[in-house]
């Protein structure tokens, strides 16, 4: 028997490779579990996510259809013994929530399994079902429904899910899926290639330029265009210029220009020497009168609405032909930003009705009153970016103009303004954008979450900035190889986040200190009968594999704490593990009316072997000098994977972004300071935000990319 399941199938048919390892570990059969890197099994069926193949013969496919014949194959073992008929309601469920990205029909679906579990601690019965198995595939395939799980506002459906994640099928089914799709990166990443040969690329001669707009800060789009324009610079012994294009009033300041200067220092870049386009403004606007004296530009007062609509159709515009002693004078108005000038902006007189509708006569020139973060009010008229690139890129020196794929159709213009203009010629190289599923990268749609107070700034941890990044806890180096390894590509992707912040657990993991924490809530005291007497302190590694980070003290006492997760999944006489002390056996149990556990009485077994214990359960001494933390996890700000162009942004955000668990932490986190980064066992992987100050101290999450489709999102 096999299960072949699909690596890239949208949704991922966890159900199905928990069924597997149900049946293997049974030892009622053995079903072989293979993953392909693909979308669908098979191209002529949609359906094929995953496939069944119980007889060796005939394959099965589709979701609904492996479970049937599990069904079929293993009755008793998945149905269980009692209310048979109810299993294949909530399977049908699973069926309906796995693929839905619709809101209302998701909180609704969530709802009901709630409601069920009030007063039950599994779907069907008092054993796992194939019920169980397929209501957690769903919330594991569904970002939407496993983020809202997380928002305490299912409580009943949080407190199965947390349940089911500790129970071994279901954290091998993880396991392993983990372990295939990075084996699946591994074989297809056999490292970028930069050998892409740049035209015309002579040793200690190339010049590349990174020209950031000082109107936002750098987000990890940027970075990547900044570490390219350095890589080449670098290999070929040339120059790296960073230049701000500011030649827009309404969007730049100085805090902007500062803090992309701060990024790129934090990114390692040293820039040969840092330009502005503003300081070339003259010879910019000297050059825009060339343009309209030698018939290649003419001044145009068409209101906005006509022109656009006027490019679309191929319409010329009535003052093509103006006459060029006419639109010298409109642009010496332009230049005194009188009434005559406001109304009118300098075109380039390329083509009215080019396929390629960029070079439909753009507007190179045009007004603006607002004053100049550098220049003050010493210009009233403005060059657009298309026209004043390829002016300060040839007059810099200016070998390589690297650009992303989005440019592509103004490319063709970039090169005729050359022409135009009888300017050195540049290269144009071409890569493609780094684009991440469920994110926002164009500056004006972050500019307006700020703007409206939908985060809390330029480095909330959910943005795309570099500040965000590094605030949610990306290393710079991991950042650094992030992007280095993603090459200079023209292959348009959207990236998934896991592989962005697996490269980050590699830098973070050998060298955050481990700590221990446990949830406020239902929080469960347990008393050690053969505890030791008074409270005493141990001296513990803060990381066994990394002794150069010292030590903390580990107080152990008669009475400890742990969460009410682990305290629920504990039966009575079983022995488990309290982790850095040694085992116990559970002796007594309390519940309230409500079935939650309220109490323990532990016996500990120190003699007890670890390995063989299937529960590690993480404690605290319950001392009266708990330290408050606040440990904060974010979900992407939008729902959907990838945006089309004609979706509005505004309807696809996510209703809550932000979560927070109240827990109690050991009294080492006192020390930790602003940014330091840290293991909390069983927990994850959190940076300080927030220090300690007296009262309490704050962490934020930081993903590390086990999840498939996630970014903070862990379920």
């Amino acid at each position: 028997m096999s299960l072949t399941v699909a690596l890239k199938a949208k949704p991922i048919a966890y159900s199905a490779i928990a069924f597997a390892e149900f049946v293997n570990a049974s030892g009622l059969g053995h079903i072989a579990t293979k993953f392909e890197d693909v979308n669908l099994i098979d191209n002529a069926d949609k359906a094929s996510s995953v496939a069944v193949d119980l007889n060796g013969n005939n394959k099965v496919y589709g979701s609904e259809n492996v479970v049937n014949s599990f069904l079929e194959k293993f009755p008793d073992l998945f149905l269980g013994k009692n209310e048979k008929s109810s299993v294949q309601t909530w399977i049908e469920l699973a069926a309906a929530l796995a693929p839905s990205h619709n809101f209302m029909e998701v909180s609704n679906l969530l709802a009901q399994l709630d409601d069920h579990l009030i007063m039950r601690t599994l779907f069907v019965g008092y054993s796992l079902t194939i019920a169980d198995m397929a209501v957690w595939g769903a919330l594991k395939a569904n970002n939407m429904a496993a983020g809202a799980v997380r928002t305490g506002q299912y409580h009943n459906l949080a407190r199965w899910y947390r349940y089911m994640d500790t129970q071994k099928p279901f954290a091998v089914t993880l396991e392993n899926f983990t372990k295939s799709v990075n084996s699946s990166k591994k074989q297809k990443s056999s490292g970028p290639n930069y050998e892409i040969g740049l035209p015309d690329a002579i040793d200690g001669k190339v010049v590349t330029r990174f020209p950031p707009e000082p109107s936002g800060y750098l987000h990890i789009g940027h970075a990547k265009a900044a570490l390219l324009n350095e890589y080449f610079a670098k290999k070929y012994h040339g120059k790296l210029i960073v230049r701000f294009d500011d030649t827009n009033p309404s969007k730049e300041n100085a805090e902007f220009q500062d803090s992309i200067l701060e990024d790129i220092a934090l990114l390692g870049i040293k820039p040969d020497v840092i330009t502005y386009t503003s300081d070339y403004m003259d010879k910019i606007h000297d050059l825009c009168i060339e343009m309209i004296k030698s018939g290649h530009a003419y001044a145009d007062d068409t209101e906005v609405e006509q022109m656009r609509a006027e490019r679309n159709e191929g319409i010329p515009s009535r003052y093509r032909e103006r006459p060029v002693e006419e639109s010298l004078a409109v642009f010496s108005e332009m230049d005194k930003g009188s009434d005559l000038g406001l109304k009118n902006c300098i075109r380039a007189k390329i083509s009215y009705e080019n396929p390629n509708k960029a070079l439909r006569d753009p507007v190179i020139y045009r007004c603006n009153l607002l004053p100049h973060h550098r220049t003050g009010t010493k210009y009233k008229a403005y060059p657009t970016y298309d026209f004043a690139c390829p002016i300060v890129d040839s007059t810099e020196g200016v070998t390589h103009a690297l650009r992303t794929t989005e440019y592509r159709d103004r490319n063709p213009m970039y090169q005729w303004m050359l022409k135009a203009m009888n300017l050195r010629k540049v290269h144009v190289w071409e890569f493609s954008r780094m684009n991440f599923v469920r994110t926002l990268l164009s500056k004006r749609k972050l500019t307006a979450l700020v703007d409206h107070g939908l985060v809390w700034g330029w480095d909330d941890p959910r943005f795309p900035t570099v500040r965000g990044v590094r605030r949610r806890g990306m290393t710079i180096e991991a950042l650094q190889q992030y992007i280095i390894s993603q090459g200079p590509s023209k292959n348009i992707l959207t990236l998934d986040w896991t592989s962005f912040w697996a490269t980050n657990k590699k830098i973070v993991d050998p060298n955050a200190p481990r700590h221990t924490a446990i949830a406020e809530e239902g929080l469960v005291k347990a008393t050690l009968t053969n505890g030791p007497e008074a409270l005493y302190t141990k001296d513990r590694l803060k990381h066994k594999k990394n002794p150069n980070l010292g030590s903390r003290d580990v107080v152990y006492s008669r009475d400890i704490l742990i969460e009410q997760a682990d305290a629920s999944a504990l039966n009575k006489d079983e022995e488990f593990t309290l982790m850095d002390w040694g085992n116990a056996y559970v002796r007594e149990i309390t519940h309230d009316v409500s079935g939650k556990v309220t109490a323990l009485k532990l016996e500990l077994h120190l003699e007890g072997d670890f390995k063989k214990t299937e529960k590690k359960v993480t404690w605290l001494a319950d001392t009266g000098d708990k330290v408050l933390a606040d440990l904060v996890d974010f979900d992407y700000l939008i729902t959907k994977d990838k945006l089309e162009e004609e979706d509005d942004y505004k309807n696809f955000l996510t209703p809550k972004t932000e979560f927070h668990t109240s827990v109690y932490a050991d009294n080492a986190v006192k020390d930790l300071k602003k940014g330091d980064i840290v293991q909390i066992e069983r927990k994850g992987y959190f940076i300080v935000d927030s220090p300690f100050d007296g009262k309490g101290i704050s962490f934020f999450n930081i993903p590390d990319g086990k999840t498939v489709n996630r970014y903070g999102t862990k379920n």
